[in-house]
């Protein structure tokens, strides 16, 4: 086991000693490793880890390894060897660590089973898709607002056989007789006690010098005293010394905190008799264990307007159920292409909360390969969120799709401090593959004008006149797009269905379909299966960040070569009932029938000539395309 005996930071602060990137703020040398808050030439904030050329370090497994399994683990944006044989990992930002916040005393009860639950579904993840799981430290865990991820799970990568340097900071976590070998489950699940342990105290149940603390390890029970009464019974199986009375697997760790953080005692805690009756529990059998290992949607309970959410377990996206109806579809008194209207009927379906964005994108893609049927479709492989591609990948990678992103866009992520701005610069194809990667689909023109009227039989999502306060297009956008959910919802809950980026849908574009259906030329149901007749364009729903107020109308209709990358075309999912994969059925179930609470209504059919929409001029609403 080796030391931590180097402090003082190598490369100095305030300048780009890695290229592109400038080093702000020294954190720690963990005895193989410096690392660095910093940000990128544009001003993004990164995490920037120095691997010690004295390790021999090497890299032709790294962007593999950086594949994020799950949300909770922290991402890896590039990595590149320097001229001294140092391996430099650019990561988002690790701070603050469960480190920072513990220096600050114990956590309450429910954050601290809150974290442990992310801790505990990462590893989960990690070892369902035959990963190496990662030693855990507080100094390796960076607390974010939506919970905890976890840091070094890629450093395996880097050294011989997969295994990770056990240094001192190591040592008052690792499980009794572990050695050098990487964690088992048994090992992950203790090592998880003893955070859990820390983070109800605020320290670890063992102190001491770090061959002191391993001794106390292998041969005293811990003392649950310190802790809260209702945390106890979980805290003495994952710390039993002897593996045959430890918690058997990730599964019945995750079972137990999804029941009890959803029961608590008025102190905040989970109510005692409650773990003792999950602990007793038998362990999953092998269909409920497979059920956890594929996607899943959380339920989230009702909006504000009444309808039920769920959250998909991938990439995190919010989706709401939009529940069946009929609606007329168009105008009579928009552009040539928004009429007549037409009479559509939807079946229950969910459809995402907010656009896409390039935190969910880019948390769930990168690092894959070509047998994810995302990347499949993609020009590139190795991640690489806002620079050139690094040496090691010139001459066999295309650009990837954050090299293609403007520098408007850039500009917006960096004023926003963060991703949550829409993604753009994807081919109709690329969608497609993101949205059936999710279990999803595109929205067809129906279930995305029915999803956007929310209700409403104006001419807009909130009435009858634009309103640069409502949606983000021409006057008040400021020619950038913007974190979605920062303007008012619509009647469904749905939120920039108006503006910041136009939608794609899964249509191919015929300008006239309302006309042939009108004489008979075609059927209403295609409408809502989504337009497949032949057509080089497909559909563009809502407008963006650079359309007129007609642009974002309720019934304004454009269309785009599906292969042109555009930084005002992005997308949100949506699944039918009766396309939905077996995973995502229990949502209809659950509420696909019910009546919406008051506020969430269904419109009703809108006869031709009702709240019709004034008439824009011909091309008032035609974007400019990058």
């Amino acid at each position: 086991m080796e030391g931590t005996t180097r402090h003082e930071p190598r490369f100095p602060l305030g300048k780009k000693p890695f290229g592109e990137y400038v080093a702000d703020r020294y954190l720690r040398w963990s005895g193989f490793y410096e690392q660095y808050d910093g940000h990128t030439e544009s001003g993004i904030p990164i995490g920037i880890k120095i691997v010690s050329a004295e390790w021999a370090p090497q890299t032709d497994r790294l962007a593999a390894a950086s594949r994020p399994f799950s949300r909770g683990l922290v991402s890896v944006f590039d990595f590149k060897r320097l001229p001294a044989g140092d391996v430099v990992v650019i990561t988002e930002v690790v701070s603050p660590t469960l480190r920072e916040k513990l220096d600050a005393g114990s956590l309450p009860q429910i954050a601290a089973a809150g974290y442990l639950r992310d801790l505990a579904e990462a590893c989960f993840a990690i070892d369902n898709q035959g990963g190496v799981l990662p030693l855990l430290s507080p100094e390796s865990i960076a607390i974010r607002e939506d919970g905890a991820k976890i840091d070094d799970h890629y450093l395996h990568a880097l050294f011989p056989n997969g295994k990770v340097p056990i240094v001192l900071e190591y040592a008052p976590y690792l499980a009794p007789q572990m050695e050098q070998d990487p964690p088992t489950r048994s090992d992950i699940l203790f090592m998880l006690g003893i955070l859990y342990y820390e983070m109800l105290c605020g320290s670890p149940p063992f102190r001491g010098s770090s061959l002191s603390v391993i001794a106390s390890t292998r041969t005293k029970d811990v003392e649950v005293e310190r802790i809260p009464p209702a945390a106890r019974p979980l805290v003495r199986r994952l710390l039993a010394r002897d593996q045959r009375n430890r918690m058997s697997s990730l599964t019945d760790l995750l079972r137990s905190l999804d029941a009890t953080l959803g029961r608590v005692t008025a102190d905040g805690g989970p109510a005692p008799d409650l773990m003792e009756e999950i602990l007793a529990t038998p362990a999953a059998e092998a269909a409920a264990l497979e059920e956890m290992a594929g996607p899943r949607l959380l339920p989230l309970g009702k909006n504000a307007q009444g309808l039920r959410e769920f959250k998909r377990s991938a990439d995190g996206g919010v989706m709401v159920l939009i529940p069946a109806g009929s609606f007329a579809m168009g105008t009579p008194e928009g552009r040539p292409e928004e009429g007549p209207p037409v009479t559509v009927e939807v079946e229950p379906f969910l459809i995402d909360k907010y656009p896409v964005t390039w935190e969910m994108f880019a948390g769930f893609h990168q690092g894959h390969d070509r047998s994810c049927d995302f990347c499949s479709q993609k020009t590139s492989l190795l991640p690489s969120r806002f620079m050139t591609t690094p040496q090691a990948a010139r001459g066999v990678h295309d650009q990837t799709e954050f090299e293609r992103r403007l520098a408007s866009v850039n500009d917006a992520i960096s004023r926003s401090k963060g991703e949550a701005i829409p993604v753009s610069f994807l081919t109709a194809a690329e969608m497609d593959a993101y949205a059936a990667a999710q279990g999803c689909e595109l929205p067809s023109e129906a279930e995305w004008e029915y999803a956007c009227r929310g209700a409403a039989l104006t001419r807009y999502p909130w009435g009858d006149e634009p309103d640069p306060k409502r949606a983000w297009y021409l006057d008040g956008s400021g020619g950038l797009p913007h974190p979605v959910g920062l303007l008012s919802p619509n009647g469904y809950g749905l939120y920039d269905m108006a503006g910041n980026v136009s939608e794609t849908c899964r249509d191919l574009f015929v300008k006239e379909i309302y006309e042939m259906i009108s004489a008979g030329a075609a059927s209403a149901e295609e409408l809502t299966e989504g337009v497949t007749r032949p057509s080089p364009r497909r559909s563009m729903r809502g407008g963006s960040y650079a359309s007129s107020a007609a642009g974002v109308s309720v019934t304004f209709r454009a269309g785009l070569a599906g292969d042109i990358r555009s930084e005002t075309r992005g997308m949100r999912l949506s699944i039918r009932k009766s396309r939905a994969p077996d995973w995502m059925l229990s949502a209809f179930a659950e509420g696909g029938s019910e009546t919406p609470e008051a506020g969430a209504g269904v419109p009703p059919a809108m006869s031709p000539g009702s709240a019709a929409a004034e008439a824009p001029e011909k091309a008032a609403g035609e974007e400019t395309h990058g």
